[in-house]
């Protein structure tokens, strides 16, 4: 193939993920959210449920999914601070668009392909700094890793403990890499 040629047809493909991408990521949110809202629960008090359009409405100040770390530090300063109630807001988001029936592993996955994306989550680590990566800072030292973890503790109840969410965590920041089309950009091209 003409290299010319190849070199428009990624351009091309990239141009398509690029522009389609955020389409299908809220087709995905608004159908997690309705098969959360399906599953049996609970009596619930309908003015906490929040859905992701009317959060990103109302919590304009960072665009979602956060691409730089500083919209990250910026977000959980505003979730420590509580500014215009985000903290609970984020909290009930991620509770009740936990569609239990999907496993906890899953539901992490749909959080944290929301709120952000692979290139920053690469930037983290789940627990504690590692020799290879002493740059990357800590996930759960951050603000948003409580809203997550109360958000799925009040989907789940306690049934779920903290090691399991971590794990879960951890598998998420292993696997970003994957997001996107990634391992297909990683394999050796076929021709």
């Amino acid at each position: 193939m003409n290299p010319q040629l190849k070199i428009l047809e990624n351009n091309l493909k990239k141009f398509i993920e690029k522009s389609i991408a955020p389409k299908l990521i809220d087709l995905q949110v608004e159908l997690q959210e309705l098969k959360a809202h399906a599953a049996q629960r609970a009596p619930v008090q309908n003015n906490n449920i929040i859905t992701w359009s009317k959060y990103k409405e109302k919590h304009n100040i960072v665009s979602f999914p956060i691409v730089l770390k500083s919209d990250f530090d910026q977000l959980n300063f505003l979730l420590e601070r509580n500014n215009n109630n985000i903290f609970n807001d984020t909290v009930n988001l991620i509770k009740y668009s936990t569609a239990i029936q999907d496993g906890v592993k899953e539901n992490l996955y749909f959080q944290f392909k929301r709120f952000f994306t692979k290139d920053l989550i690469k930037n983290y680590t789940c627990q504690k700094k590692s020799q290879k990566y002493p740059n990357k800072s800590i996930f759960v030292d951050e603000k948003f890793y409580e809203c997550l973890q109360d958000g799925i503790h009040e989907a789940y109840g306690t049934a779920i403990k903290k090691e399991e969410i971590l794990h879960y965590i951890s598998a998420c920041f292993n696997n970003a890499n994957d997001w996107s089309r990634g391992r297909d950009e990683r394999r050796p091209c076929k021709e």
